[in-house]
């Protein structure tokens, strides 16, 4: 409505009002069933995080894991097989306090839907880190693999290596019991015009490849984080689905 697109905004109260026990099929995010797809044809299991909080009023998401809906998506994730994740909310990476209560909320809202949560991974909102904080935060949240260490304004290495390790606080001059699964690529780094500003073209897709053949020369996961507000066109989809069979 601010920004005088009545047609989408009516479509947007619209969704709000059908969502009370599923995602409707009408909503234009609803790309989850097509990333499942996407990945079992590849033989791709998909990690989907999930924000667990809302500490800030612009930044966080505006639905609640324990909302009918997003449990029905929860068990559709489980029931083909995917793998759910923790999001933390966006001033948790220097609080434990809202950190450990999202993982908890997770974890309890999994195991009223019969989900099993062998191990619980982790993605920081806009990948805020302050270290050797954050991670030890994780640490004590039970966090067993987090996938945040990037640069958002560009694709690459920023831990100087493809390869799970386990991490290590310098400060306390400690390994910890978290592994750290470097993330080599977020699409927004590549796509958008603030950061490397390549659109959905070519040049991106050669990109991703790059990055991601550069891993398989030495063996390492290329990890690869794309939000499924980011597959709504056929370009975005073509985009992704290049980069993930290539």
């Amino acid at each position: 409505m601010k920004r005088r697109q009545l047609r989408k905004a009516a479509h947007e109260i619209r969704m709000k009002f059908l969502g009370r026990r599923s995602i409707p099929a009408g909503d234009r995010y609803n790309t989850f069933d097509w990333i499942m797809d996407t990945s079992e044809r590849l033989g791709l299991t998909s990690t989907f995080y999930v924000l667990c909080g809302r500490n800030h009023p612009l930044y966080d998401a505006d639905y609640d894991v324990g909302h009918p809906a997003i449990r029905n998506l929860l068990r559709r994730i489980k029931q083909r097989k995917h793998s759910i994740g923790l999001h933390p909310s966006y001033n948790t990476y220097r609080s434990p306090e809202l950190l450990i209560a999202e993982a908890e909320h997770l974890r309890t809202v999994c195991a009223e839907e019969g989900i099993e949560l062998t191990e619980l991974h982790s993605r920081m909102h806009y990948l805020r880190w302050h270290t050797p904080t954050t991670i030890n935060i994780l640490e004590r949240a039970g966090i067993a693999v987090d996938s945040s260490l990037a640069f958002a304004d560009h694709a690459g290495f920023r831990c100087g290596t493809c390869h799970e390790y386990q991490a290590f606080d310098p400060v306390g001059n400690r390994a910890l019991d978290v592994r750290i699964r470097p993330l080599v690529a977020m699409e927004s780094s590549v796509i958008d015009k603030r950061y490397m500003g390549l659109g959905v073209s070519a040049e991106a897709a050669d990109t991703l490849l790059a990055l991601k053949n550069a891993c398989r020369t030495v063996g390492g996961v290329f990890s690869l984080l794309w939000h499924n507000t980011q597959l709504v066109r056929d370009d975005q989809r073509s985009l992704y689905k290049s980069v993930l069979a290539g």
